[in-house]
């Protein structure tokens, strides 16, 4: 087992932006950024467009079915899509075209929403406490592969990797479904708050956070890299950084794990947030954290100056210049 050491400095500098910075409203459920470089906050007042300096708003009055929006993603095309509370919204650019469940209300819940290696787009729908795996097929929303033996109703915490393959929950213990059909049970995520996440880079490699800890888990083996526990906690974001760092929210604030899970630093909820309820994290292509809560929107941008020396790789400490790429995080050194 895996001891860690909570660091309680704070490495990152917060930024609150409300209702008067123009966002449609406070309560802020996801964030994302296009290919042009927009970031898109959904929230539950319809979907917000910022360029770093201004907001634009859509929601009802624009085609949205519903201003309550919880995920948006970016498919292959360019196309975003948007989970509503009233079924599915594809926006191209100029109007929202919308797919609706024929059993969809303002009680339906769309989640997990990913793009398929086939294309399709798929998700997790929860209509009158009933989920099922869908996706959109020909223009309407069907249902999607089906484990065998479960009741609709009793599925949740939807994952697809590439190959294919399925993580779910289910009311007693957590599964995996490969694309044979083969059941597996992954008990850790039975945890009724549990989340799991794809590693980039690794598209059939996953984390997931339960009250037993942070575990890894690549080529059929989980490990462990962190004890943080999350019991009678509810755990509600869980995000990696392109540094490796695993953010995770529940209602006490945001942890941030080092890559080796060794360091946790924590932004307390309740006097560094505007609202403790942090229903998802972002990163975007700058490098900057947002920080979505139920009063706000926060930007975090790291805090403190980074050292390399030649133990991180350099292969001399005397730097004679350094530069950028254009358009990249990525800098370059000429050593002696």
């Amino acid at each position: 087992m895996l001891l860690y050491g909570r660091v309680t400095g704070q490495p990152f500098n917060l930024t609150v932006y409300r209702e008067a910075d123009g966002l449609p409203t406070g309560y802020i459920e996801s964030a994302m950024q296009d290919r042009r470089g927009y970031l898109w906050f959904g929230t539950f007042g319809g979907i917000s467009r910022f360029n770093g300096k201004n907001f634009v708003n859509y929601d009802i009055k624009e085609g949205l079915p519903s201003k309550y929006c919880d995920e948006i993603i970016e498919d292959k095309k360019g196309r975003l899509w948007i989970a509503t509370r009233r079924g599915l919204s594809m926006f191209g650019g100029k109007k929202f075209t919308n797919y609706q469940h024929p059993d969809s209300n303002y009680a339906s819940y769309i989640g997990h929403l990913n793009e398929g290696k086939d294309g399709y787009i798929r998700f997790l729908l929860g209509v009158n406490g009933k989920n099922a795996m869908c996706r959109v097929k020909s223009g309407v929303i069907v249902k999607d592969v089906h484990p065998k033996g479960f009741q609709d109703s009793s599925l949740s915490l939807y994952l697809l990797l590439e190959n294919g393959t399925a993580i779910f929950r289910a009311p007693h213990s957590g599964y995996i479904l490969y694309p044979d059909g083969r059941l597996q049970v992954l008990p850790e995520i039975k945890y009724k708050y549990a989340k799991v996440l794809l590693k980039p880079g690794e598209p059939n490699s996953f984390y997931y956070a339960s009250e037993s800890g942070v575990f890894y888990r690549k080529n059929g083996i989980s490990t462990k890299i962190n004890n943080l526990s999350f019991k009678d906690q509810i755990l509600t974001a869980f995000y990696i950084d392109r540094e490796g760092r695993l953010w995770l929210a529940d209602d006490r604030g945001v942890y941030v794990l080092s890559p080796n899970g060794s360091q946790v630093f924590f932004i307390d909820g309740h006097k560094e947030l505007p609202g403790y309820l942090v229903p998802s994290i972002f990163q975007d292509k700058q490098g900057t954290h947002w920080i979505c809560t139920f009063r706000g929107l926060v930007k975090a941008t790291d805090k403190y100056v980074q050292h390399f020396r030649a133990e991180d790789g350099l292969r001399d400490t005397d730097i004679l210049s350094s530069g950028r790429l254009t358009n990249a995080r990525f800098f370059w050194a000429i050593t002696l």
